[in-house]
């Protein structure tokens, strides 16, 4: 029997003399076993090597997050969909450099469709596909949900700020009376769409000019989210000043009042210099009503 001395830190060698006995046990001589090792290696490369990937996105997006999609692929050329949940957007074939083919400036096709169509969020799928003579083929796609926003905002998770902020151009504005307001915002499934009010007021008829501040019952309370999307609410302002009268038991001239939904909230502030003025209505940078 052949002894090995192994010293703390070194490494046990098998003899010279056993080297062929010990290739023999695992399936051949040396250089076998290495040909064998190179095929496997070999093989498993050019299986991982055979493929098309569209680059992933996350499911739910921001339009000014989108930049250039790659796709990868060992194909001289892939046939290229970009299709909205109403219509396709593009169909291309494009030929790979470098092992891929490169979509640039997705932004702005996501963003005009959005847009046309008069919508604040819609679903993409991004498609690549190479099919051969035989019919046989090989395909890769990736699809999410994308609300425009055509400012760029450097934020990743924007999931809280979703939640916190109505998508509207101010937090708080001016508004004439007996006006009216679009509130739209991003609620998520199950998210409640009751809304609470408060309202500054002055009680008319007194001979004193006599301030108070109210919250309104909780309008719509029961309603939730039954799916991602975007919500909008129109507050009427001769409706705030019927429910405030009710609460207070005299009639009020409202001053200014706050909504919330959740964590959102945006304030209004009646000014009567704005009387007989026509609202300016727009879409703004999320493409939804606001005035």
């Amino acid at each position: 029997m052949t002894h090995c001395k192994q010293s703390p830190t070194s490494v046990a060698r098998i003899p010279t003399h056993n080297r062929q006995d010990f290739s023999a046990s695992h399936g051949g001589s040396p250089n076998r076993v290495a040909a064998f090792r190179v095929f496997c290696i070999g093989d498993l490369l050019a299986y991982l090597c055979r493929m098309i990937r569209v680059q992933s996105i996350k499911e739910l997006v921001l339009s000014c997050q989108i930049s250039n999609i790659t796709i990868l692929t060992d194909k001289e050329y892939v046939d290229v969909s970009v299709r909205s949940s109403t219509q396709t957007l593009l169909a291309e074939r494009y030929f790979a450099t470098d092992s891929k083919v490169i979509l640039y400036d997705m932004r702005s096709l996501i963003e005009r469709c959005i847009r046309d169509a008069g919508l604040a969020m819609d679903r993409f799928t991004i498609a690549a596909e190479f099919r051969s003579q035989d019919s046989s083929g090989e395909s890769s796609e990736t699809s999410f949900r994308c609300i425009y926003c055509d400012r760029d905002i450097d934020i990743y998770d924007f999931e809280p700020l979703l939640r916190s902020h109505f998508l509207t151009s101010a937090a708080s504005r001016r508004v004439a009376p007996e006006s009216f307001v679009f509130l739209p915002f991003f609620a998520f499934a199950g998210d409640t769409l009751g809304y609470d009010v408060y309202v500054d007021y002055i009680i008319k008829g007194t001979g004193n000019e006599e301030r108070g501040t109210c919250v309104l019952p909780t309008i719509n309370a029961n309603a939730t989210a039954a799916e991602d999307g975007i919500q909008c609410m129109t507050i009427y302002l001769y409706a705030i000043k019927q429910m405030t009268e009710d609460v207070v038991g005299s009639e009020v001239e409202v001053t200014a009042y706050t909504v919330r939904v959740g964590d959102r909230a945006a304030s209004f502030f009646i000014d009567k210099s704005l009387a007989g003025t026509r609202p300016f209505y727009f879409r703004n940078c999320f493409n939804v009503s606001d005035n």
